[in-house]
């Protein structure tokens, strides 16, 4: 990462996760010292006391090991992005105004079961509300070779956010679940919102596959922003995968000529 960032390297340290709050820094995180508010400088005195290996720096410190470079968030992006690169598995992203997080608990479940088929015990998982600039990178950041998925909840608060968050998972599915007038001070309007949250679409593999909801009027717009990526969709209507209520905590899901039940906890 030196080379690549023109960066200035003291000292050495090895390097298995990233930090941006001093006092949740364990050792062998890099501590991100992020200008914002507050500048995250003056915080790494904390963050050695609180175990960080090293840090990443715009100006030089002798605290710990560290690693200069001109802006540390675009450091941090970058650090991500070389690491999702080197990433072998499949990764899913979501999206969407309503829903993201049930949604991707649902899907981890899912994945995790799958993952225990295939003999692993773990996949990658957004937490908490670590869906953002900063979260996305710190999440990639405990991508391990070891992990058969990565799946990433992106949020968004205006256009070209979700594109940024998406460059950087590069997801190979992903699932736009809705858009609704949600944030619309960043967005603008409700056609903001649909233009925004599609482009996640716009950043998924041109090989992969683009799951969406057939009972959102921006079906057909969204379907046709995926191009030559296969396409599914889910909803009550006419849909691959379709949805009915049965009860409170029952619902009916019918796949192609599969049908089933499934309890909601």
């Amino acid at each position: 990462m030196a080379v690549d960032l023109n960066a200035k390297v003291v000292g050495d340290a090895l390097i298995s996760g990233l930090a941006i709050d001093s006092r949740q820094a364990k050792d062998g995180d890099l501590f991100v010292a992020l200008i914002a508010e507050r500048d995250g400088h003056t915080f790494i005195d904390d963050a050695a006391r609180s175990g960080a290996s090293a840090a990443l720096v715009s100006h030089p410190t002798s605290v710990l090991p560290s690693i200069c470079v001109s802006d540390t968030q675009v450091a941090m992006t970058a650090l991500a992005r070389s690491i999702r690169a080197s990433y072998a598995g499949t990764v899913l992203a979501l999206t969407g105004s309503q829903g993201k997080t049930s949604t991707r608990g649902f899907l981890a479940s899912i994945l995790l079961s799958m993952a225990r088929r295939m003999n692993h015990n773990e996949i990658l998982v957004t937490q908490g509300n670590l869906n953002n600039h900063l979260g996305v990178p710190l999440t990639i950041a405990r991508l391990r070779p070891h992990h058969p998925f990565a799946l990433f909840e992106l949020g968004a608060s205006a256009v070209g956010e979700i594109a940024d968050l998406a460059s950087i998972a590069q997801p190979h599915i992903s699932a736009l679940l809705n858009a609704r007038a949600a944030h619309l001070e960043g967005f603008g309007s409700i056609a903001g919102v649909i233009q925004g949250k599609g482009e996640i679409i716009d950043h998924t593999d041109p090989d992969g596959t683009v799951i969406l909801n057939a009972d959102e009027p921006a079906l057909e717009q969204w379907s046709a922003r995926a191009g030559h990526r296969h396409v599914m969709t889910f909803g009550r209507q006419t849909a691959d995968v379709r949805w009915t209520p049965m009860s409170p905590q029952d619902v009916r899901l019918d796949v192609q000529d599969l049908a089933m039940t499934v309890r909601l906890p």
